[in-house]
């Protein structure tokens, strides 16, 4: 009687915690529509809009979609700051190159035509299609098209292609990092342009100049219309605490983010970031849009960057070692 109260106690946990386990991996689920209603968008181009379901993450969106994290927080600037709310509209990025015309399988693409537009350009230039597949697939007579028309472009594969690999390689120390970089010191400087130094003058309001303050650069950084500058000096004289790390920074080449961003999840989110790459003596500040997601890159990965954070730091693989300081949350 006892060990009968024993095993029966034993299964019901066994059957609450196989609950629990089914429904947090519902709860994770990124329903995918069977029709995607594509758009061309000013400066982000071909996108789409999903609707927010319970327990969804901005990780499992993008792996859903085979979209790039570091885009779809850059196409989503609320995100950044807010958790995801149910029902809301995210904006995710269209890869073309995973559409297929003839696999009528998969989810169907329709684009919505904008103005101005012509079918040879929705055709050939957004999805690199022919015009008479589109004409075939909507039963079109001629090439003439309205705004508000929606065209059948094809059907696409989410799962087609892979997001940026995460493995890396064995670890170096930092010792080992800054005697390779030494010895490379030579040859990088044969290639690299002489910084100039600028003499900045700041000016008060009666026009008298109050001190002269020398820096080695400035980055600049695009905010929408606006623009950003910054120096070393002045991220020296703000009264914040940096804190110092160094690891792994990735990057995904065929990533469409306009903007020098990189994901963080130590300092303050839209704080600017300083990133150093060792081996070529680039530094550059990079705008904290977002976090990267826990247990999905190995714990040396520091910081995802945007394709321009990555090429202006002289990267050239997608994975390399950076020093970085940043303002803490």
């Amino acid at each position: 009687m006892l060990y009968t109260y024993k095993y029966r106690n034993l299964l019901l946990i066994i059957l609450f915690m196989a609950t629990l386990f089914k429904s947090s991996l519902f709860a994770q689920h990124v329903y995918i529509p069977d029709t995607i209603v594509v758009q061309n968008l000013p400066e982000k181009g071909l996108v789409f809009e999903y609707t927010v379901k319970k327990g969804n993450t901005m990780y499992s969106i993008s792996k859903a979609f085979n979209a790039d994290l570091i885009d779809l927080y850059a196409f989503n600037e609320r995100a950044n700051t807010r958790p995801l709310s149910i029902g809301a509209k995210i904006i995710i990025p269209f890869d073309n190159q995973l559409l297929d015309a003839k696999d009528a399988k998969n989810h169907i693409v329709l684009y919505k035509v904008g103005k101005k537009e012509n079918l040879f350009r929705i055709a050939k230039m957004y999805f690199g299609v022919d015009v008479k597949t589109v004409k075939i697939l909507n039963n079109l007579k001629d090439n003439t098209i309205q705004p508000g028309q929606f065209l059948k472009i094809g059907t696409v594969n989410f799962q087609k292609e892979e997001i940026v690999e995460a493995s890396i390689p064995e670890k170096k120390s930092n010792k080992d990092t800054a005697q390779k970089a030494n010895n490379n010191q030579d040859k990088i400087k044969k290639d690299e342009p002489k910084k100039k130094i600028i003499v900045k003058d700041s000016v008060d309001r009666k026009g008298e100049e109050k001190e002269k303050v020398k820096f080695e650069k400035i980055i600049v950084v695009k905010k929408d219309s606006a623009v950003i500058k910054t120096d070393s000096v002045a991220a020296k004289k703000k009264k914040v605490i940096l804190m110092s790390d160094n690891g792994i920074a990735l990057w995904n080449k065929r990533s469409r983010t306009k903007g020098v961003f990189v994901l963080n999840n130590n300092a303050k989110i839209n704080s600017l970031m300083e990133i150093y790459n060792p081996m070529l003596g680039r530094k550059i500040f990079a705008k904290v849009i977002g976090r990267i997601p826990p247990n999905s890159y190995p714990s040396n990965v520091k910081v995802i960057l945007s394709p321009q954070a990555a090429t202006s730091l002289g990267a050239i693989n997608t994975k390399f070692y950076v020093e970085i300081k940043y303002d803490k949350k």
